[in-house]
């Protein structure tokens, strides 16, 4: 294995989840592993199908496309909104836009290639929080943009053996922007909410 510069934080959670993940045995046929450990065509241009997961459960399915050294993936919608709107009886509409992610690449590996992945940052006092991405929902006739927040950026994996990625994103605040009258609130989760996107095929 080459000396590789060490990614950090949840990098290294999202590298051992990755692995314990490709272990399955799911692979698909129709790669052969010799010629994707040179084939970096996954990291240039290329679009997947795959699930999101919070602790190891699916939580909703979504595409992902990759253009150079940006990720484009729809986003759990439902099961985020969930997380601010908890009124029963509460009327959810999303609206399905995908969030746009920057990687940074961090390190490389025989098999892999560790990136950090966040939509940019955002200055709350004293403190730079890293922003995740951002989901659009009507709730109750009121239209929301809402800013998934933490202190560490995200971070992504594309296996070369595999052709395929493995996003993670840290949630620790979510702002809600409503947009028809510009007001935000923040709101802090108890526990930081640990999301995986896993490409399951290429398209």
């Amino acid at each position: 294995m080459k000396k590789t510069e060490t990614a950090l934080g949840l990098l290294a959670i999202v590298l051992a989840w990755v692995l314990a993940a490709c272990s399955t045995g799911d692979g698909d046929s129709s790669y052969n592993t010799v010629d994707m450990q040179a084939d970096k065509s996954g990291m240039q241009q290329a679009a997947f199908y795959g699930e999101w997961t919070v602790n190891k459960q699916v939580v909703d399915t979504a595409r992902l496309e990759v253009r150079g050294t940006t990720l484009s993936v729809r986003l759990p919608e439902y099961y985020l909104t969930g997380l601010c709107f908890t009124e029963s009886g509460q009327r959810i509409e999303t609206k399905g836009q995908p969030t746009v992610l920057q990687a940074v690449a961090q390190g490389y590996s025989d098999n892999a290639n560790y990136l950090t992945t966040s939509a940019g940052v955002r200055n709350s006092g004293d403190t730079t929080l890293y922003l995740q991405g951002s989901i659009f929902a009507t709730v109750d006739g009121a239209h929301y943009r809402i800013d998934l927040l933490a202190d560490e950026s995200g971070s992504s994996v594309y296996r070369t053996d595999t052709g395929r990625w493995t996003v993670g994103i840290i949630v620790s605040r979510l702002l809600l922007v409503n947009l028809d009258d510009q007001t935000e609130s923040e709101r802090r989760l108890p526990t930081k909410v640990y999301l995986y996107y896993n490409a399951k095929s290429r398209i």
